[in-house]
């Protein structure tokens, strides 16, 4: 009888690689999916700018729509669709900032650039529509990558807003 050495790891490393392989596409597939949900997200946004008082018609709409379609419960789309909102506003963020932490790495940024606080990203809002989370960020990147401190447009606009007390 003739034996043959083989390595007793062997068929555990070819299912460990096949696995990983796997996890490496559903990833890829997730990351698409989300991608997805965010196009579909700013389809829903230009439909309420055509009719903002059906906002949460539209909103519930789409959610049915891909819940049914999904065969998902509501919640979970729900969730799926505030994080592919979430990962588009943090790829916008990043992609914003992305000549500050050049500059920053590059050692030819401003000190007051670098200073907390410069990026004119307010930090007490909640998440959301109407947020301006990516138009805070481009002015906070513009303004850090310039060296000067951002434009605060929620206090220059407080006297044009203020009413007379009686």
């Amino acid at each position: 009888m003739a034996t043959t050495s083989i390595d007793p790891f062997a068929r555990q490393r070819e299912l460990l690689d096949e696995w990983l392989d796997v996890r490496a596409e559903i990833n890829r597939l997730q990351a698409r999916a989300a991608t997805l949900l965010a196009q579909r997200v700013e389809v829903m946004d230009a439909d309420v700018a055509t009719a903002p008082m059906h906002r949460e018609a539209i909103r519930r709409s789409m959610v049915a729509e891909y819940s049914a379609a999904g065969r998902m419960a509501k919640g979970a789309v729900e969730q799926a669709f505030s994080d592919a909102r979430a990962l588009r506003d943090v790829r916008e963020i990043l992609r914003a900032a992305g000549p500050l932490i050049q500059a920053r790495s590059g050692g030819t940024a401003t000190e007051g650039a670098v200073r907390g606080g410069s990026t004119g990203v307010r930090r007490d809002r909640s998440p959301g529509p109407n947020s301006g989370s990516r138009a805070a960020a481009r002015r906070g990147a513009r303004a850090a990558d310039s060296g000067r401190a951002a434009p605060r447009g929620d206090r220059s606009a407080g006297g044009e807003r203020a009413g007379a007390r009686r």
